[in-house]
């Protein structure tokens, strides 16, 4: 065979390998996100929108060391009007006493020895410890309906304090001696502020249109030498920074990412193999970026198609599975109201 001829089949056969070393492997990483978006009630009130007031009662020793004042400016329900007199709502929260169960010092022995083992020295360190219970509570009304009221914290519950070390006893019992009012007022009011979060938190989840600041993943490819590597990289980032531009008011701008979609969904026909596991993996990571776009534009029927090819894909069926569940959760959100999106303005909507 001419010489000629042997390079030109060898240089077409080193082509085919490259190609097949080129789609034989495909590396998938997470891509972390945050994002933004806006619930709404858990068991809305009819009607949804309402004005509410609030209130913080204290015990007497409480009412001494914890501004009632400062505390009901902490209670507030996210969405929903607050005002003075005359509301639908009420918001309450009780404060009882703090109980110091004990305040005892903690000793601590450390020995340094040299490198045959034996003790050159030993040294003692103390801390105090303080035990102590707190007791609280809330209550939501409408009128003289009580519609939720419960414990927030309770008696049997204790909390820890624990100092800093020192190099004596009297130093760490003196800590105590010389400040223990200064403690009790920090210890109560620490945990009313705990309180009212807590209460803030329940109605909002509940009555109101809380705010959700997390963090989330879309998956992305790592392998430089597949061929769809650059392309897949350059689409997740775009599709990154849309989602990061989303606030509890603004939503994910399907416009913007048209040609992400369609990339995306241009992955499952090209990368067809069902064996190889470089097409497995891409079509897996084009699928749940698909699931992971619709979950984040509201359209629940979207993520359960995308879902179910996903687990069909046979590489990670529990993804699919938690998509659809996901996507049940978007769609109780959403018929909970007339709003349809988890990003508005409750002031704007409700005007």
């Amino acid at each position: 065979m001419h010489l000629k001829t042997i390079l030109s089949l060898s240089l077409i056969l080193f082509a085919n390998i490259s190609v097949f070393a080129q789609t034989k492997n495909v590396d998938i990483d997470n891509l972390r996100f945050n994002v933004a978006y806006r619930n709404t009630p858990e068991k809305p009130l009819d009607p949804m929108a309402f004005s509410y007031t609030t209130k913080a009662n204290a015990s007497k020793s409480t009412e001494r060391r914890v501004s009632t004042d400062e505390i009901n400016l902490l209670l507030y329900i996210t969405g929903q009007q607050k005002v003075d007199d005359d509301a639908a709502v009420i918001l309450a929260v009780s404060l009882g006493d703090l109980f110091i169960k004990s305040s005892n010092v903690k000793e601590r022995m450390e020995q340094t020895k040299d490198k045959d083992g034996k003790v050159t020295g030993t040294h003692y360190y103390y801390k105090l410890v303080v035990i102590y219970t707190f007791e609280s509570s809330y209550k939501i009304a409408q009128g003289n309906k009580i519609l939720q009221e419960g414990g927030l914290h309770y008696r049997d519950r204790d909390f820890t304090y624990e100092s800093s070390e020192y190099r004596t006893r009297k130093e760490a019992a003196d800590l105590w001696n010389n400040n223990k009012d200064v403690f009790v007022s920090d210890f109560t009011t620490q945990l009313s502020k705990a309180a009212a979060g807590s209460a803030t938190a329940l109605a909002s989840r509940l009555y109101g249109f809380p705010a959700v600041q997390t963090n989330d993943i879309i998956e992305t490819t790592d392998e430089k030498k597949h061929n769809e590597n650059e392309a897949f990289r350059n689409a997740c980032n775009k599709l990154k920074t849309e989602l990061e531009s989303m606030t509890p008011e603004k939503g994910l701008n399907k416009d913007n990412i048209v040609d992400v979609i369609e990339y995306f969904k241009s992955i499952p026909p090209k990368y067809t193999d069902k064996k190889l596991k470089a097409d497995i993996k891409l079509r897996y990571a084009a699928y749940f970026n698909l699931c992971k776009i619709f979950l984040y534009l509201d359209e629940p029927e979207n993520v359960r198609e995308y879902a179910t090819l996903l687990i069909e894909n046979d590489y990670d069926k529990k993804d699919g599975e938690k998509f659809i569940k996901a996507a049940e959760e978007v769609r109780a959100v959403l018929t909970r109201s007339e709003i349809n999106t988890r990003h508005f303005n409750p002031d704007d909507f409700f005007q």
